[in-house]
């Protein structure tokens, strides 16, 4: 995976973290 690629996952990630409401320890959820 491209260093570019996987930033945009990454925040992506963060941003689904976020509009869930930033739910302590499901932070890995998101990745998969």
């Amino acid at each position: 995976m491209t260093d570019d690629r996987h930033e945009r996952i990454r925040q992506r990630a963060h941003e689904i973290w976020e509009q869930a409401g930033r739910p302590e320890g499901a932070h890995e959820e998101h990745w998969n």
